[in-house]
């Protein structure tokens, strides 16, 4: 070999730094990329159900204004997904009238009486629901997760 033996070669190459911040960077790069990539998927989903729980809100805030608008499931559903921005979702709403006496006593909200003689509340209740896929699979979490939100208001 030129320039010495394969023992002082071998001896120089491991006391020299050259190269080492390149290995340092191919360790480190996959774990960083990891965990970036965990960060956005975890945004991401933290953003979507920050949506569903405004678009169950914006339904149930559409039926609270009247009685007529409590009536009007359509529009509830509407209101809910104009507010997600996503004409296709899931969207689940309801109104009934339930005595505060006896909660679970659900009464005809035309005659509204409860059996104490007293007015029973209107409610409305919107249920948003959307599945949402994360981008890579995570061990223990399932790929696919079904988010769902629901939001009761009192109409009168």
């Amino acid at each position: 070999m030129t320039g010495g033996s394969l023992r002082d070669w071998i001896g120089r190459f491991l006391r020299t730094r050259d190269g080492n911040a390149l290995v340092e960077l191919g360790l480190a790069a996959p774990v960083m990329l990891g965990l970036t990539v965990g960060a956005i998927d975890y945004g991401r989903f933290a953003v979507e159900q920050a949506t569903i729980s405004s678009a169950a809100r914006a339904g149930a805030q559409f039926g609270i204004q009247d009685q007529v608008q409590a009536m009007d499931l359509d529009g509830m559903r509407a209101a809910a997904r104009e507010d997600a921005k996503d004409p296709a979702l899931q969207v689940t709403p309801l109104n009934y009238c339930e005595c505060p006496e006896a909660v679970g006593t659900f009464v005809d909200c035309g005659v509204g009486i409860c059996a104490d003689g007293t007015w029973a509340p209107m409610y409305v209740e919107v249920t948003a629901q959307r599945t949402f896929e994360f981008i890579f699979d995570y061990p223990g979490v399932p790929q696919n997760q079904v988010m769902t939100y629901t939001s009761k208001m009192r109409v009168r």
